[in-house]
């Protein structure tokens, strides 16, 4: 579990805890962190959403893969105009991309951009994808 005092920590700007068999919700204190630049979270059991990840305006990589984070992609990602690696394959995010989301790709800020979107059946329907699994 990430414990909510996470939030505390006002000065985190690295934040790497992938393949820790770490289980429970994403805290929702994560999302006020104001100087996070990377979120390395995959391989875990976590849970959740990734509504308010929009407001974490300085992030440049993020990592969700194989967690069993929910709902959709909101178009407040668009607005992370630093944003260059964001992999979100293997969890249960599922929808349509935004296109706000696209135009970094297009602009050329979000480089590596992998979601849940091979045919035949897609989980997350991407038109900018850099990789489906």
């Amino acid at each position: 579990m990430i414990p909510t005092e996470i939030g505390k920590l006002s000065n985190l700007y690295f934040l790497d805890l992938d393949f820790n068999d770490l289980s429970g919700s994403l805290p929702s204190e994560l999302f006020s962190l104001p100087l996070i630049e990377q979120l390395d979270l995959n391989n875990n059991s976590l849970t959740g959403n990734i509504e308010r990840m929009g407001s974490l305006h300085r992030l440049e990589f993020v990592q969700l893969h194989n967690n069993y984070i929910t709902g959709t992609l909101p178009s407040s990602i668009g607005r992370l105009s630093d944003l260059n690696t964001f992999t979100l394959h293997n969890t249960n995010v599922t929808g349509r991309v935004p296109s706000a989301i696209c135009r970094l790709r297009s602009n050329g800020t979000l480089k590596s951009f992998i979601t849940d979107c091979l045919s035949p059946n897609p989980e997350i329907v991407c038109n900018c994808c850099s990789g489906c699994r």
